[in-house]
């Protein structure tokens, strides 16, 4: 394994460094996509506020009171999947499809807007869940990671 990766993009260096530093902070769009699977967000940032789809954050880095345009990724073990919308921060999304996959199970979810959502949580955690096909759930993202449109 390498410790140094560059990711190319159309011959364009989009990012050099170590590979857990690609894979945890990645610069660009394309950067988090080459880096494994994602859900996207669009919408958004004003006033230090980004508002994504369904979301809306606390997004310092853009305080002007200019609009721009944005998009929030977030992986699919990013999502934390609950039965009540306890605490907020989060979205109602209907459950079409799981897969169990080795220790964890993947979910394919239905937002309000028709966007399709992966998620994917430890095989004990939907056993305790016992989610059921067609029923509402309220997902939560842990972490999503916002970029400013060019």
């Amino acid at each position: 394994m390498a410790d140094r990766v560059v990711v190319m993009n159309q011959g364009r260096v989009e990012q050099t460094g170590s590979p857990e530093e690609i894979f945890e902070h990645p610069a660009t769009p394309f950067v988090m996509r080459f880096m494994g699977n994602v859900n996207v967000f669009h919408g958004r940032v004003q006033n230090g506020k980004a508002h994504l789809g369904p979301l809306a954050l606390d997004y310092p880095d853009h305080a002007d009171a200019e609009e721009r345009p944005a998009a929030g990724f977030t992986r699919p073990y990013d999502l934390d999947v609950e039965r009540t919308a306890e605490g907020g921060g989060g979205f109602w999304a209907v459950l079409r499809r799981a897969t169990p996959a080795g220790a964890v199970v993947r979910l394919e979810l239905e937002g309000a807007d028709g966007a399709v959502l992966q998620v994917e949580i430890p095989r004990d955690r939907h056993e305790a869940l016992a989610p059921q096909l067609g029923e509402k759930l309220y997902l939560r993202p842990r972490q999503i990671r916002v970029f400013l449109d060019a």
